[in-house]
């Protein structure tokens, strides 16, 4: 195994800059402003649909019991959301902008749903416990979950990763969600190591969603006393500058997360002191519902590569087959320049 130079060259100034005070507040406002008529919407459809089942459960003369009309109806009316929006997607470049964003809005919201259902599913299975014995002698990939999540999150990525036959893929259980950033950065710094006695390589590239994107960070600057190397860090929905619903949440690394938190300062700092060697990759969605792009988005560099969606929610960033296609396209063309 060739060793590195970990006396690497620090990365040359770029604006990573916070967003100002006035402007973090304008933003806020606005986040919550989309918050609440989001919410308004949703009850008004879910009103409708009551409304609309009690109805035909009133004069319907079939033998279905008033739980499956129910539960019939609930799901015709989310499929026919979801469609009405994939098909508003669709014909996009022939709506006007207020339509088209209302209609990213819906679509959002309903794979939203999906997402969630699939998660919660998926939560039973621990894909640490699959993870390579060995590597294929490509770049080793390692994805970090985000908040009040685990290993499974991932399993989309695993799939898709492995029918294009991409370096080893690792993923890493971060444990209690209560712990602090710091202590899920030294979790993962240790499956680093570990990574690095399976495949014999010592350079990495780290994938994170949400929370994931800022334990990655934080991880990359810790690594200046090891012989390992984080060549690209690739971030999806992640609050770099922090998420004002974090105030709803409970735990160490939530505190962390909040706009005008300390820890959210000095990771600027530390980001701006990784080496030149490490690339950045930022993903966020303009209908994420708790990350919005301010914070998501760092500027965008030499290092810093970023990509800006239109429709996919915070979860649905795990099951979204045209970011998937990206970040795999980002990882081929990196592989190459390595």
């Amino acid at each position: 195994m060739a060793s590195l130079n970990i006396h690497r060259p620090p990365r040359l100034p770029c604006n990573h800059s916070f967003i100002n005070e006035g402007k973090q507040k304008n933003e806020k406002a606005a986040f919550y402003w989309k918050i609440k008529h989001l919410a308004l919407l949703a009850l008004a459809t879910l009103c409708s649909l009551a409304t609309l089942a009690g109805v035909i459960n009133l004069f319907s003369s079939t033998s279905f019991s008033r739980l499956s009309k129910y539960t019939f109806i609930l799901s015709a009316g989310a499929l026919g959301v979801f469609l009405s929006g994939n098909m508003l997607n669709l014909m996009a470049s022939r709506l006007p902008q207020s339509l088209v964003s209302l209609a990213n809005y819906i679509y959002s919201i309903v794979c939203e749903f999906f997402s969630l259902i699939a998660l919660n599913f998926l939560r039973f299975v621990d894909l640490e416990k699959r993870d390579p014995h060995k590597g294929n002698g490509q770049q080793p990939i390692l994805l970090i979950h985000g908040l009040y999540s685990n290993s499974a999150s991932w399993a989309y990525y695993r799939y898709r990763f492995s029918k294009e036959k991409l370096g080893s893929v690792f993923t890493v259980h971060l444990g209690k969600p209560f712990e602090s950033i710091e202590t899920h950065a030294e979790k993962v710094r240790n499956k680093m190591l570990e990574i690095q006695r399976v495949t014999g390589r010592s350079d990495i590239t780290l994938i994170g969603h949400s929370m994931g994107g800022i334990v990655a960070c934080v991880v990359a600057s810790k690594l200046a006393e090891c012989n390992l190397l984080v060549t690209d860090i690739i971030t999806l929905g992640s609050p770099l500058k922090g998420a004002f619903l974090t105030a709803c949440g409970i735990g160490k690394a939530v505190k962390e997360m909040h706009p005008q938190s300390a820890f959210l300062a000095s990771l600027s700092k530390r980001i701006l002191n990784l080496p030149s060697t490490t690339h950045f990759f930022h993903i966020a969605s303009k209908t994420d519902l708790l990350v919005p792009l301010s914070s998501a988005l760092y500027n965008e560099t030499i290092y810093a590569k970023r990509l800006t969606l239109s429709n996919v929610g915070h979860l649905s960033l795990l099951f979204s087959d045209s970011l998937i296609d990206e970040v795999i396209d980002y990882y081929k063309i990196r592989q190459n320049k390595v």
